[in-house]
């Protein structure tokens, strides 16, 4: 790295796979993560963090905006000095385990599933499925939502409908489908706030006449060019950089943008009960240190802890920007609104910002923020609280003399293992205003899953909060990994354990989680996938009730009636290979001994569903279970294997899987297909499925198509 090279004080981008990253940096140090290269002579490994009395302590307010200051500037100092203590006791993390991954050849984890929809978690607001389900149609007014974890808590996704039209956010473009007429009615360009390159996630939630576009745009990965610095100064330009909101009318024929908003950080998720949203996000304090400058050693802390104690508090605190018709306001996040761990150490170099707005607004407005130091990933809410979670699974110690290392070349990875926290921050959110901080707490272990299935490791019920987790990981000597569900209660402003229970696949990791009411459901994986039925009616008293031990693995579990459960994974021979994707039905009416009475099997086959559950659709009013799948070549199929009906379409096959479901079957209805793009595989890759009355849409970036519910027969294609 140039000398003239700045470094943000920053975190990675919300989201595990930013954790893993090998980044040679000169400073780059973030709540729970320290990242240095100094004289390292290798790449930097994250190790596991050591200590748990670090975070998700009590949070309380500043005293004053000047209290505020020194707190921050003195945590962020004493986080940039232990981090280059770390740096001096492990030159080039040399002896730190790598980040461990699967055994080769096998299933890496994906998934780790929450609350129950119940069997209409699916159907909107308005419908009314459940009177036509003795005839097995939907009725005329019904329609689908997005599977989400809690029913009447909406998630951002690429596709809704009110049951009129449809809206869609894919390619760039936002555009509106009248659905009873199948016709294209509106369409804007979303290019100017996704970016040059088009590459920021972007999803969209909807309320009424009015749709909330979130546009994913943040601070750039370790290692992605840093913002032009401003002249003169040793920071970069004041453009915020940031996840862009953009409110739209839909009540005309071309979709109207009402108003802007965007702010420091990066988009971690949302959430929306009502025409109400809750958008949380994720920022690091905009403090640059010199990389390197010819300095070094001692030299270089002394001038970081410089940089950092002269910083303003404004350095810290988000920045917003909101426009509404021409008017244009700038502000920032209110030193009062900023809450703090009361834990005497804290990094001070991460912040999560809740922002509140109402769509049925014409403005978003400032967004009501409230701000804590903390970290944080995962959101999940239970409709009148939400919770985010932190997983400190790839976190550095701060203090690497706490940890004691036993005799033995490889006793290292299981004393650094052995403290893997996940901390918890509730918020009230039952009124339509600004948030209240509640509580916090940690439970021993880590989430899994991918970023759309980690929230189903939580679930709050009858004022209980049920955590999953799992400690310790694959390829690592020491303890094999372990895996519980905590149960915590409110005491004050902390979450409490007062239950576990444990024991939970010892040496498998958690695949899948799903909490209905006072039962929950586990699949670990290592060879086989036990599947667990726990009863937690009493917190204090959580137990397991039964066991089922089968091949392959769940990712994702979605309890579809009061006694059956649909788990979607992977078949897996008997060494832990993945041979494709398996739909299972389970049997749970006998809680002691649950059973699978049904599987179906896609050879060599992968679904979305598996590792974003948006993708699934499941219509009870019918009995049927879509999802799309992505078929290999049959040409590419080793001898002696079918894929479905693949004589039938073209390759490679990307389809929406349809599926019959019945208390003990599971056979398919029929395979969708939307066209190819030639040279392009991935081209017209279905990616969601949902009902409007009588019809089927499925969407693709190509369009969306109608095929009717029962027959499967085509009524219409939208071309995009």
């Amino acid at each position: 790295m140039k000398a003239t090279e700045h470094v943000p004080v920053r975190v990675p981008e919300a989201g595990r796979q930013a954790r893993a990253l090998a980044v040679r940096m000169s400073v780059l140090f973030a709540s729970g993560i320290v990242i240095l290269s100094g004289c390292a002579t290798g790449p930097f490994r994250p190790v596991i963090k050591t200590s748990a009395a670090r975070v998700a302590d009590q949070l309380v307010p500043f005293a004053s905006c000047g209290d505020a200051l020194r707190n921050l500037q003195a945590a962020a100092s004493n986080a940039v000095t232990a981090g280059f203590a770390a740096a001096s006791r492990s030159p080039g993390a040399a002896g730190v385990p790598a980040v461990p991954g699967s055994p080769a050849g096998q299933a890496a984890p994906a998934g780790a599933a929450g609350e129950s929809r119940g069997a209409a978690g699916q159907a909107g607001a308005g419908s009314s499925a459940g009177a036509a389900a003795a005839e097995g149609m939907a009725a005329p007014g019904a329609y689908s939502g997005t599977n989400t974890a809690t029913a009447g808590v909406d998630e951002p996704d690429l596709v809704k409908t009110d049951g009129r039209r449809i809206v869609t956010v894919i390619g760039g473009v936002l555009r509106v489908v009248d659905a009873r007429t199948m016709q294209l009615t509106g369409v804007l360009d979303l290019s100017p706030w996704e970016g040059p390159d088009g590459a920021a996630p972007v999803n969209l939630l909807l309320a009424g006449d009015h749709a909330l576009v979130l546009i994913g745009r943040g601070d750039p990965l370790p290692g992605a060019p840093l913002p032009e610095v401003a002249p003169g100064t040793d920071s970069p330009s004041a453009q915020i950089t940031g996840p862009e909101l953009v409110l739209i009318d839909l009540s005309a024929g071309r979709p109207r943008v009402l108003s802007e908003y965007t702010i420091d950080g990066a988009l971690v998720d949302a959430r929306q009960v009502g025409s109400v949203v809750r958008v949380v996000i994720h920022s690091a304090p905009r403090v640059y240190l010199p990389a390197g400058d010819g300095l070094s050693g001692q030299d270089s802390l002394t001038a970081d802890r410089a940089v950092i104690d002269h910083a303003p508090l404004s350095a810290w605190l988000p920045r917003y920007t909101v426009t509404a018709g021409h008017l244009r306001r700038t502000g920032r996040v209110d030193c009062v609104a900023v809450s703090h761990p009361a834990a005497v150490s804290y990094s001070g170099t991460s912040m999560i910002t809740m922002l509140t707005f109402d769509l049925n607004a014409g403005s978003l407005g400032d967004g009501l923020p409230v701000t804590v130091v903390a970290d944080g990933d995962t959101v999940y809410s239970s409709g009148a609280s939400l919770y985010i979670a932190s997983d400190r699974q790839w976190s550095t110690p701060q203090d690497p003399g706490t940890v004691t290392t036993p005799a033995g070349r490889d006793a290292q990875p299981a004393a650094i293992m052995a403290r893997q926290y996940a901390a918890l921050y509730k918020f009230g959110v039952a009124g339509p205003g600004r948030p209240v901080y509640e509580a916090s707490g940690t439970v021993p272990g880590w989430l899994l899953g991918s970023a759309g299935t980690a929230q189903y490791a939580l679930s709050e019920w009858d004022g209980a909060l049920r955590v999953a987790t799992t400690t310790g990981l694959f390829g690592w000597s020491g303890p094999p990994p372990r895996s519980a569900v905590y149960v915590l209660e409110q005491v004050g402003a902390r979450l409490v354990i007062v239950g576990k229970v444990g024991g939970l696949g010892l040496g498998d990791q958690i695949y899948a989680v799903r909490f209905a009411g006072p039962v929950g459901y586990v699949v670990t994986y290592r060879a086989v996938d036990p599947l667990y039925t726990l009863d937690l009616s009493d917190p204090a008293q959580p137990r397991v009730v039964g066991e089922l031990q089968l091949s392959g693995y769940s990712a994702y579990l979605d309890p579809i009636d009061m006694s059956h459960v649909i788990g979607i994974g992977q078949a897996t021979n008997a060494a832990g290979h993945i041979e494709g994707t398996q739909i299972s039905l389970f049997d749970t009416s006998d809680f002691a001994a649950p059973v699978r009475t049904a599987v179906f099997r896609l050879p060599f086959g992968h679904s979305e569903a598996e590792i974003d559950p948006h993708a699934l659709l499941y219509w009870p009013a019918a009995g049927l279970l879509v999802m799309p799948a992505l078929l290999p070549d049959p040409a590419a199929t080793p001898a002696g294997t079918a894929l479905p009906s693949a004589d039938n379409v073209p390759t490679p096959v990307s389809a929406a899987l349809v599926l019959h479901v019945s208390d003990h079957s599971i056979t398919e209805a029929g395979l969708i297909t939307h066209p190819a793009v030639p040279g392009d595989p991935a081209g017209g890759q279905i990616r969601r499925s949902l009902v409007i009355g009588g019809d089927l849409w499925t969407m693709s970036d190509q369009g969306l198509k109608a095929n009717d519910l029962m027959t499967l027969a085509p009524l219409g294609w939208v071309p995009f």
